[in-house]
């Protein structure tokens, strides 16, 4: 410790705890990022009104936050179609071939609590509502075009048979974004419960992966104590004989 710079001084020292008991709960942890949104003006999702709900196969998050339309932000002059009254956030996931290498860090009761992140998700406003105005409006300009056209007579329509898919073929098209469109369209979404960092039931998770990861680090030490098994010939494979 003399390399450290004297002036430095230790402020805390703080047990770190590795806790993957979320597996026991039969839930997973994910971090929700907002890359269009700076970190000093997040989200208000104190108020009332928000909903969200989740397609876990698809990984599809969506996050509907009700929008103050008395505001001075509030754009009262935009088109009929362009007003909204609440912004739809949509999540995207975060590619990562390896899988998640992070973990979330928090300090609670003098204890750094490491919990191993399962995926990330990003979340941006979903513009959807002005892609259907569009098709809407399309789709009137095709009709009105299709009343002035005269029925044309009936042709003859050539058939032909798909030949069998080879196993690669099939493979490349269940990988295929319709293919993945398709699934999640056939997916339920599935209603979420929104609860505040400081709530009652956000508190008693916290207090069981505490409890949890105590009786984990109490197991540990009496392995490694005189007569059980060290961590390190737990984790190391035994030698070749």
């Amino acid at each position: 410790m003399s390399h450290l710079d004297p002036t430095d001084v230790v402020v805390a020292e703080l047990d770190v705890v590795v806790s993957n008991q979320l597996a026991s709960l039969a839930t997973q942890l994910v971090m929700l990022q907002q890359p269009l949104r700076p970190n000093w003006r997040p989200y208000n999702t104190d108020r009332s009104g928000i909903s969200a709900r989740f397609k876990p196969q698809a990984r599809r998050l969506e996050m509907t936050l009700p929008l103050d339309t008395r505001g001075q932000n509030y754009g009262d002059s935009a088109e009929a179609h362009k007003k909204i009254n609440s912004l739809t956030l949509r999540s995207t996931a975060v590619e990562d071939a390896g899988g998640s290498a992070f973990a979330i860090g928090v300090v609670r009761e003098q204890q750094l609590l490491l919990l191993p992140l399962d995926y990330s998700l990003q979340l941006r406003p979903d513009m959807s509502y002005l892609n259907a105005e569009t098709a809407k409006q399309r789709k009137d300009g095709e009709d009105s075009e299709e009343e002035d056209i005269a029925e044309e007579p009936m042709t003859a329509v050539e058939v032909t048979v798909k030949r069998r898919e080879t196993e690669r073929q099939q493979q490349a098209r269940l990988n295929s974004y319709s293919h993945l469109q398709q699934e999640e369209l056939a997916e339920a979404w599935v209603p979420l419960q929104l609860h505040a960092p400081d709530s009652v039931p956000a508190d008693a998770i916290w207090h069981k992966l505490l409890l949890e990861s105590d009786a984990a680090a109490a197991a540990a030490a009496a392995a490694a104590a005189p007569g059980g098994s060290s961590s390190t010939a737990r984790l190391m494979p035994p030698p070749l004989s």
